[in-house]
């Protein structure tokens, strides 16, 4: 479930490679702390891991020799690695670091470790960069080779992810998987050829990393060399990872675990057992051993923890013994987030690599509170989807998000939220209403056929020259408001907080003889409870646009000067356009604490993390330069408006970007689209909207004005043209 944890034993056999080669060489001075180093880095090898950090840490604090001090830190650095502690780990490696350059000797020690760090983090390239200055050995052709297979599947995801979102880098990114995997491949056959007279730790993880390139004989020949060495903590832990490749090698790993009595060893040894009861059917065994992984496992391994309790609730749930399974699926969560808080100083790609993950761990614990969907449940099962929206977008800007929950959550009368949930087998809604209540409804439908259809009517909405959009737009009336029309009555407002892939469709094209928004006004939000006192008072915008074409964008906006010049004469404002719409400027004009309204009239796109830009008029504004200058202000904006955006079609997250911008800036509302809708049709909303909201309307009510307008027009009715408008609430 972590992202590194199947590492650990190969970067622990890469460490004793080194340590083994410069033990020998330690000085004597200071009996004292060389005998605890010595006794720190034993300890270490049997697998007492909390009890060599000990060791260690009282070594740096009572020897004066600096050369040991930086073995010890960077020693601490692994076993903070292999806790699943990375930014102790990344502490303790820094201070080695600096402690280790007048020591040439410790090099190979640094960049090892440097690399051991880089390879938790998903930083594969650094890693790469770290191993190929240590000394060619096989520990390090090993490392190296593993780098490479990560790198490579890093890149086929990346490559995935952009077919999805129709990226032209599909190609690139499958080219560089293709490439960074045969790097590996061939680094492991050089390391077997190195290894192929040896006997040790080493030469058996050469073997184990050639069968996971797909050779059959890896696993035998790695076999056979740990049959000849000692039982050792480590050799337990091959054997495991062998284990996971040929379970007929799981009775050996059992019998050195016995041997050893080590805690780690036999708590992984009854999980695979039970992994293999459970694939055969036999849960109640397989729980059986799973439980008793639970008694071996303490606190200190908390990623293992975490993965057995989950590996609980999954089990009870298929006996059909709901509150076990809610028990230790809701340990499995509070486990998983300490792990997440140990990942903020991760890269994005790691982060995002955990989400993924863990993403089924929060769904399987929805699935079990929506089997029984009692108003207990059902608010549960609200709060487990707000958590698990938090980790998104923490996931989604790589840094953890401080927000200021609302204490008192404001209940406005009149006013719906309509959660969707999706799991494996079907669609869930739940809705909240003002008094509290709430309702639950199931569509069954496969969650592969539900995605597949939700892209096709995606597709066909931007499409203006077929009504091929109408059929699924009443097909999802049907599932999601037409059973609901007594209970909706005298609503004015519907809050959508929706799930995955339908976030990429707009719910105001909801179709039942007419559009949903001409019945309600409609709003969007990520269901986070978020303190806000900021009320929008006066409507003063400020307007940065562009009227030109770019290298990036080929489609000029030439409507956006009479746009913006039209509502600045309706509710006042300044306006930036075209070479105006520098950075420094933007930069400056934000710091005006005047302005309440920030109004982009540019082309922009909202995508992954890294793919996500405005265009300015001078160049492209990441989102990440965005976000900063947005939470540099004193006082937060109280509209955001990004007229020109778009979102890929096959990516979730996307409206992540949006709406988490709004969220880490403290801004109440953001109006922003999910396609790139024509510049005409643009100007017009956008003028509508502004005109009838200084018309004393709210925001809502006045976007919900001006779509009716264009859906009552000869030439706009279409929703390619209404529809893309997302009015975002936190």
């Amino acid at each position: 479930m972590f992202p590194f944890p199947r590492l650990i034993q190969v970067l622990s056999i890469f460490v004793l490679g080194i340590l083994l080669s410069i033990s020998c060489h330690l000085p004597t001075w200071g009996q004292s702390p060389a005998s605890l180093y010595e006794q720190a880095s034993l300890k270490w090898q049997e697998g007492q891991t909390t009890t060599a950090i000990a060791l260690w840490q009282q070594v740096i604090e009572n020897t004066p020799h600096q050369n040991l001090k930086g073995r010890a830190y960077f020693m601490l650095a692994q076993a903070y690695l292999e806790l699943g502690f990375i930014h102790q780990a990344s502490q303790a490696w820094e201070q080695g670091n600096l402690l280790s350059s007048p020591f040439p000797t410790l090099t190979p020690f640094a960049k090892g470790i440097e690399g051991n760090l880089a390879l938790a983090k998903g930083d594969f390239e650094q890693a790469i960069a770290a191993y190929e200055k240590v000394p060619e050995n096989l520990a390090v052709l090993n490392h190296l080779s593993l780098a490479y297979q990560e790198l490579a599947q890093q890149k086929q995801q990346r490559a995935s992810s952009a077919a999805l979102e129709g990226d032209l880098e599909e190609e690139s990114l499958k080219l560089q998987g293709a490439e960074a995997f045969e790097k590996g491949k061939k680094i492991a056959q050089r390391a077997i050829a190195l290894a192929s007279d040896e006997v040790s730790l080493n030469a058996a993880q050469s073997w184990i990393r050639w069968a996971k390139f797909g050779e059959p004989n890896g696993v035998q020949s790695a076999l056979d060399i740990l049959k000849q060495l000692p039982d050792s903590f480590h050799k337990g832990l091959q054997l495991l990872e062998i284990s996971q490749l040929n379970p007929l090698a799981l009775p050996l790993a059992e019998s050195v675990a016995i041997t050893l009595n080590h805690p780690i060893l036999l708590a992984q040894v009854e999980r695979l057992s039970a992994q293999v009861l459970e694939k055969e059917g036999n849960y109640e065994k397989a729980l059986e051993r799973t439980l008793k992984a639970y008694g071996f496992v303490a606190q200190s391994n908390l990623e293992l923890l975490s993965q057995i309790q989950w590996d609980l609730g999954r089990l009870f749930n298929q006996l059909e013994q709901p509150q076990n399974a809610l028990k230790y699926y809701h340990q499995a969560i509070n486990s998983t987030e300490e792990l997440r808080k140990q990942l903020a100083s991760g890269t994005r790609s790691v982060q995002l690599a955990f989400q993924t993950k863990t993403n089924p761990l929060y769904r399987e614990l929805l699935g079990v509170l929506l089997k029984s969907p009692t108003q207990k449940n059902l608010k549960k099962a609200i709060g487990i989807k707000q958590q698990f929206q938090l980790a998104e977008l923490e996931s989604y800007f790589g840094h953890p998000c401080q927000l200021e929950s609302s204490k008192s959550p404001q209940t406005i009368p009149n006013q719906v939220i309509i959660y969707t949930i999706i799991l494996p087998d079907a669609l869930h809604e739940i809705l909240e209403f003002s008094d509290g209540q709430y309702r639950h409804r199931v569509i069954k439908i496969p969650q592969a056929k539900l995605e597949s259809l939700i892209r096709e009517w995606r597709i066909n909405l931007e499409d203006e020259f077929t009504f091929n959009f109408r059929a699924t737009a009443e097909l999802f009336y049907d599932w999601l408001i037409a059973p609901w029309t007594e209970e909706l009555q005298g609503i004015k407002t519907l809050i959508f907080v929706n799930d995955g892939v339908l976030w990429s469709v707009p719910m105001t094209a909801l179709w039942k003889h007419q559009y949903l928004i001409e019945s309600y006004q409609i709003a969007y939000s990520l269901g986070l409870e978020v303190s806000n006192n900021n009320t929008l008072e006066t409507v003063f915008p400020v307007f940065f646009g562009t009227t030109q074409s770019s290298e990036r964008f080929q489609t000029p906006l030439p409507f956006v000067q009479s746009e913006v010049l039209q509502i600045i004469n309706f509710v006042g404002g300044k306006a930036y356009l075209d070479d105006q719409f520098s950075f420094q400027q933007f930069d400056e004009a934000l710091k005006s604490q005047k302005y309440t309204v920030l109004h982009l009239a540019s082309h922009a796109n909202f995508g992954s993390f890294e793919k996500s830009f405005i265009q300015t008029g001078t160049g492209l504004l990441s989102l990440e330069e965005f976000e900063k200058l947005l939470r540099a202000r004193k006082a937060p904006i109280q509209l955001l408006t990004l007229s020109g955006c778009q979102t890929a079609v096959g990516n979730d997250q996307a409206v992540l970007g949006m709406a988490g911008v709004a969220i880490r800036a403290k801004i109440p509302s953001v109006l922003g689209t999910l396609w790139f809708v024509s510049d005409s049709a643009t100007s017009q909303l956008m003028v509508n909207f502004y005109q009838t909201w200084n018309k004393d309307s709210s925001p809502l009510e006045s976007l919900r004005q001006s779509q009716i307008k264009l859906i009552q027009s000869a030439s706009l009715s279409h929703p390619r043209f209404w529809s893309a408008y997302l009015f975002l609430i936190n």
